[in-house]
C-alpha cells in the first residue's frame, strides 16, 4: 500500500508554499475594458455604464457621425475616462458598441470631433493613457471568443485619441438582478460561476488581471449567460497621476492587497468573485477587506447560507475570502476544484473530478509568469541599463526565486517519489497479502474479510471457531476483492486514476468492509483533485479501521487540497500518533506548518523526517528551502548537496543550488548546477532563462543570448525571459531584434518599466529619439523615480535639442543616483 502523499496530482498550488510560493510581478490587467450592451428592456443608457457626469459634458459624437468604418447610433453610456456607444459596422452590416478613450480630466473635443490635451500640463498623461488604452485592447483581441469575456472585434486611433470596439450584447447586469430577487438559487448562481471561471482563466492564462470583479460589472443576457464586463481601461492606467481619479476598487468586493503595494495575481480576482458569489448566496455584501483586517464581522457563508446551497459551493466561497491572499486558492483550476454539488453549468460539473494532467497546466504558466520579475529583476538584464540597481534587484530577485523554484520542484520531486513509493507499495501490498493468508488459514472472520487483512491485521471477532474448511465461494469473493484492488493500484501507478477507482469500487461492491479499497479509492480521488470524494472514502476507511495511520494521512493530504491546513494538522497528528515512525507524515506535516508561516515547527518535522527516512531527499530540498528563505545560505546549500547526493537526477535540487550560489555570487558554480539541471532536464525553460542570467551578470552576452533564445523557444509566453533577450542583444549591437524582442515582452507584461527602458535603450542608440522618450516616459509614470529613465530621456531630449527639458531630467536622475553618468557612459549613453 503506498502513501499518496508524494503523488504529484494530490497538491495543489496554494499548498505548495514551502515548494512553490505565490508567484510575484504578476502582471495587472490595467487596461482592459468592458462589453458594453443593450439592456433588456432598452432604455437609452447601458446598465454597466452608470454615467459619472452630466449627459452633455463630455461632448459626445452625434449620431451618424463616422468612426472609420463605423457610424455611431446612440450613446450608451459615459463615465470620467470615456464613452460608450451603440454603433453600425457599414462593411460588416452588424451592430457593434465602440468605446471612445476619453479622460474628462484630461481631454476635451474640438468642433471638427478631434480630441485634444486639455492644457501642455496633462498632454503627456493623455497620450500615455491612449497608449495602455490600445495596447490593452489588442490584448482583449487576442482573447477572441473566451468563454464568459467581452469579445473585441476592432479597435482604431482616429480623431486624435482612440476607439475599441466590442459585441453588442443584450442583458442587465448581476446587480440589477440581485436588488430585484436578493439572493440566488444554486442553479442561477452555477449558471453564472461556470463560463465567469472558464473566461477568467483564459485571461489569467493570458498573465492579466480583471481587479474589479462585482456584480455591476457582469452581465447576463436573455439566456442567462454571464459576460464580465469592465476590466478598468484608462481609469486604471492613470489611476495615481493625478488627485482627481477616485479609487478604482469597490470596498467589500476588492481583496485587501488592492489596497496596499502587496502582490497581486489570480487570487485577488478569485477573492472579487467569491465576494460576488457570497453577495448572491447571502443577499448581502461582505465587509471590506480593510475593515475586516482590524475587525473581521464576515459571517462565514457556510453559516450565512447553510443548508440553502451546496456545503461545497459555500465552503469555495469561504475559501475564496480569505483575509490573506497565500490562504486563498492560487488558481482558477485549483478553486474550481473545491466546488461540490450539482452543476447546471457548460464545462466541468461540481462533482466532476479533474482530470489527472489538468494541474499540469500552471507549471509552465503561473510559476513562469511569476519569474517574469526575475530577469527583470536580475538584470542586470535591465536592458543594459539596469545593471546598477543592485539593492533593488538583490531584494527582488531573492523574493521571486525563493517562490518561483519551488513549482518546478513538484514535479520532480513528485516524479521520483512515485518511482520510490511504486516499488515501496508493492512490497507492502505483498507483505499484507502474505499477512492475510496466513490469518485466512486460522480466522474465519478474516477469511471472509480478506483484502480487509490486507489492509491491517485484526483480531478474529468471530463467534465461530477458527476453521480450514471456507467455503469455496468465499475463497474465489476474496481472491476477486484482491484482484480488483492489484489491477486498481496498478492503474493508479501509472496515473489511470478513473480506471483504479472503477477497480476499487469493484473491490468495494464485493466486499463493503474492506477498509483497504476505500483508502485506495480515495488516494485515487485525491490524486485527480476530487478532494471532497477522496475525503468521504477516507473518512470511511477510518469507520472501518480507527487505527489506520495511511487513512489519516490520505484525508491530511486531501485537506491539504482543499486548504483547509489546520484540519489537515490534525489528521496527520493523529497519523504520526499512530505510527511515531511514520516519516511521510512528519513530511506533511512540515509542509503544513510552512504554508502557515511557521518555519521553525516545519523545520522540526522535515527534521524528524529526516531521521527516520535518512534518504528522504525531498525533505533535505524543503528543509534548504527555509534555511534560504532565512538568508542561511550555508546551510541550504548543505541539505541541496545531501538532496542530490540521495538522488542525482533530482533538478530542482540542482536548480535551488545554483540560485543559492549566484546569490552568493559565486557564478561558475551556479552555472555548473544550471547546466547540469539542463542535462538532466533539457526542456527546463527556466535553468536556461536563470543560466542565461548568470552569463549576462558575466558579461557573456553570446551565450546569455543563446541561453535566453532557448527558454523563448521552450516557453514563448515568459516576458521576463524576452525582455532578457532584448537587454543582451541590445548590448551586442542587434538592435533591431532587440527591439522585437522587447516588443514581445511588452505583449505579454504592457506596464514593464525595465521592459519599457530597454527598448528606449534600444530606440535610444537607433536614434529614434521620439519614441524612446515615449518609453522612458512610460516607464517613469511607472516608477517616477527610475535613474536610468530620467537620464536616458535626458539624453534623448538633449539630441533633440531640447536643452531645458534634458537638463532637468539629468539633473533629477543625478538626485536620485549622484553616479548615474558614469554608470550610463558604460553603455554608451551620454551627451
Amino acid at each position: 500500500m503506498r502513501s499518496p502523499v508524494f503523488n504529484a496530482r494530490n497538491r495543489t498550488t496554494s499548498q505548495r508554499k514551502e515548494i512553490i510560493g505565490n508567484p510575484t510581478g504578476y502582471d495587472r490587467m490595467d487596461n482592459r475594458d468592458a462589453a458594453w450592451a443593450v439592456p433588456t428592456p432598452a432604455p437609452p443608457q447601458h446598465p454597466a455604464a452608470a454615467s459619472d457626469t452630466p449627459a452633455d459634458s463630455l461632448n459626445p459624437l452625434a449620431p451618424d457621425t463616422a468612426v472609420g468604418k463605423y457610424r455611431i447610433v446612440a450613446v450608451l453610456g459615459q463615465g470620467a475616462f470615456g464613452i460608450t456607444y451603440q454603433a453600425h459596422d457599414t462593411q460588416l452590416d452588424r451592430a457593434v458598441a465602440i468605446k471612445e478613450y476619453m479622460p474628462m480630466y484630461f481631454a476635451a473635443r474640438q468642433n471638427d470631433h478631434s480630441v485634444l490635451p486639455r492644457s501642455t500640463r496633462v498632454a503627456e498623461d493623455f497620450r500615455w493613457g491612449r497608449e495602455r488604452f490600445l495596447a490593452e485592447a489588442r490584448t482583449l483581441a487576442r482573447l477572441e471568443k473566451a468563454v464568459g469575456v467581452v469579445n473585441v472585434y476592432d479597435f482604431l486611433e482616429v480623431n486624435g485619441t482612440a476607439y475599441m470596439v466590442m459585441e453588442l450584447v443584450a442583458g442587465d447586469t448581476l446587480e440589477m438582478r440581485l436588488r430585484r430577487e436578493r439572493q440566488l438559487p444554486q442553479p442561477v448562481i452555477e449558471r453564472l460561476l461556470y463560463p465567469l471561471l472558464d473566461g477568467l482563466e483564459r485571461v489569467h492564462e493570458a498573465g492579466f488581471l480583471h481587479r474589479d470583479i462585482k456584480p455591476a460589472n457582469i452581465l447576463i443576457d436573455r439566456t442567462g449567460h454571464p459576460t464580465l464586463i469592465d476590466f478598468g481601461a484608462a481609469r486604471v492606467a492613470l489611476h495615481g497621476r493625478t488627485q482627481a481619479m477616485t479609487a478604482i476598487y469597490t470596498p467589500g468586493y476588492a481583496a485587501f492587497e488592492q489596497f496596499t503595494s502587496a502582490h497581486q495575481g489570480p487570487w485577488t480576482d478569485i477573492y472579487a468573485l467569491g465576494a460576488t458569489l457570497y453577495h448572491c448566496a447571502t443577499g448581502r455584501l461582505p465587509p471590506a477587506a480593510s475593515d475586516r483586517m482590524i475587525d473581521d464581522a464576515l459571517v462565514p457563508a457556510t453559516q450565512a447560507a447553510k443548508g440553502q446551497l451546496a456545503p461545497g459551493l459555500l465552503a469555495a466561497i469561504d475559501w475564496a475570502l480569505k483575509l490573506k491572499a497565500a490562504d486563498r486558492p492560487q488558481t482558477i483550476g485549483q478553486w474550481r476544484r473545491i466546488l461540490s454539488g450539482e452543476s447546471s453549468g457548460p464545462t466541468v460539473r461540481l462533482a466532476t473530478p479533474i482530470a489527472a494532467n489538468g494541474p499540469k497546466k500552471r507549471t509552465r504558466g503561473w510559476w513562469l509568469a511569476g519569474l517574469a520579475a526575475a530577469v527583470a529583476a536580475a538584470g542586470a538584464a535591465g536592458g543594459g541599463v539596469h545593471l546598477w540597481q543592485q539593492r533593488q534587484d538583490a531584494l527582488v530577485r531573492q523574493e521571486v526565486e525563493r517562490r518561483a523554484v519551488e513549482d518546478a520542484e513538484r514535479k520532480a520531486a513528485a516524479e521520483k517519489a512515485e518511482a520510490d513509493l511504486a516499488a515501496r507499495r508493492q512490497a507492502e501490498e505483498a507483505a499484507a497479502r502474505r499477512e492475510a493468508e496466513a490469518r485466512a488459514r486460522t480466522d474465519a472472520e478474516s477469511k471472509q474479510h480478506g483484502a480487509d487483512a490486507a489492509a491491517r491485521p485484526q483480531t478474529a471477532t468471530s463467534a465461530s471457531p477458527p476453521s480450514d474448511a471456507k467455503p469455496a465461494g468465499n475463497d474465489a469473493q476474496a481472491r476477486q476483492v484482491q484482484a480488483h484492488i492489484e489491477r486498481g493500484a496498478d492503474h493508479a501507478r501509472k496515473g489511470a486514476y478513473d480506471r483504479a477507482i472503477d477497480e476499487y469500487t469493484q473491490a468495494i461492491r464485493l466486499q463493503p468492509a474492506s477498509a483497504l479499497a476505500f483508502y485506495n479509492r480515495g488516494d485515487a480521488y485525491s490524486s485527480m483533485g476530487d478532494y471532497d470524494r477522496a475525503i468521504q472514502d477516507f473518512t470511511q476507511a477510518l469507520t472501518l479501521q480507527s487505527d489506520f495511520a495511511m487513512a489519516f494521512n490520505g484525508r491530511g493530504v486531501a485537506y491539504d487540497g482543499k486548504g483547509d491546513t489546520d484540519q489537515a494538522i490534525r489528521d496527520y497528528d493523529q497519523a504520526i500518533k499512530l505510527k511515531p515512525d511514520y516519516a511521510e507524515a512528519f513530511y506533511n506535516r512540515g509542509r503544513a506548518y510552512k504554508r502557515k508561516g511557521q518555519d521553525d515547527r516545519a523545520t522540526q518535522d522535515y527534521d524528524q523526517a529526516i531521521r527516520l527516512k535518512p534518504d528522504f531527499a525531498v525533505a533535505f530540498n524543503n528543509r534548504g528551502n527555509i534555511y534560504r528563505g532565512k538568508g542561511q545560505f550555508d546551510r541550504a546549500i548543505q541539505d541541496y548537496d545531501e538532496a542530490i547526493k540521495r538522488d542525482p537526477a533530482f533538478v530542482i535540487a540542482f536548480k535551488n543550488r545554483g540560485d543559492v550560489y549566484a546569490s552568493k555570487g559565486q557564478l561558475d558554480r551556479a552555472i555548473q548546477d544550471y547546466s547540469q539541471a539542463i542535462r538532466i532536464a533539457p526542456d527546463f525553460a527556466v535553468a536556461f532563462k536563470d543560466r542565461g542570467d548568470v552569463y549576462y551578470r558575466r558579461g557573456e552576452y553570446e551565450r546569455s543570448i543563446q541561453d535566453f533564445s532557448a527558454a523563448t523557444k521552450l516557453d514563448p509566453k515568459n516576458a521576463v525571459t524576452w525582455h532578457g533577450l532584448c537587454s543582451a542583444r541590445a548590448l551586442v549591437g542587434q538592435l533591431e531584434a532587440a527591439l522585437t524582442d522587447c516588443t514581445e515582452s511588452l505583449k505579454l507584461r504592457p506596464n514593464d518599466p525595465n521592459a519599457l527602458d530597454s527598448r528606449g535603450f534600444a530606440l535610444l542608440k537607433l536614434g529614434r529619439l521620439d519614441d524612446a522618450i515615449v518609453d522612458y516616459t512610460s516607464a517613469l509614470t511607472v516608477d517616477a523615480r527610475r535613474a536610468v529613465s530620467l537620464y536616458s530621456r535626458g539624453i534623448a531630449r538633449l539630441r533633440k535639442g531640447d536643452t531645458a527639458a534634458a537638463r532637468t531630467d539629468m539633473t533629477a536622475a543625478a538626485a536620485i543616483d549622484r553616479n548615474i553618468a558614469a554608470k550610463m557612459r558604460k553603455y554608451g549613453v551620454q551627451p
